[in-house]
């Protein structure tokens, strides 16, 4: 119950979670404190609505959690090729929003079907 004490008593709680998650024993941490569960977790799962939205290391999930519902709100896909955006030349399929320095080295490139481009 780390809401109900000081910020002495948190770090003293904090502490002694560590201590026994290196002793080979399994904690589960409940937590809206990111930075805490990136310091004391090897795993994370995040729930949204009582389901699994999320499984794996603690940084990658944190950072999901921290975009909020990016799933939704950063893609956008265009099925139908009249409706999407662009001219004869070129027209987008999908496009995705998404926090590259917790998943991967950020990259620039564009994607033309199953070929990849990267601007010069």
């Amino acid at each position: 119950m780390l809401s109900v004490g000081d910020a002495a008593f948190q770090k003293k709680c904090l502490r002694k979670m560590g201590e026994v998650a290196k002793e080979g024993r399994t904690v589960l941490f409940v937590s809206h404190n990111m930075p805490a569960v990136t310091g004391l977790c090897s795993r994370a799962v995040l729930l949204r609505t009582g389901s699994i939205a999320a499984d794996g290391k603690p940084q990658q999930v944190t950072a999901g959690y921290l975009m909020g519902d990016a799933e939704s709100a950063g893609e956008r896909v265009w099925d139908a090729p009249n409706t999407a955006p662009g001219n004869h030349r070129a027209r987008l399929h999908a496009v995705r929003i998404v926090c590259a320095s917790a998943f991967r080295p950020p990259q620039s490139a564009i994607s033309t079907g199953t070929t990849r481009h990267s601007p010069t």
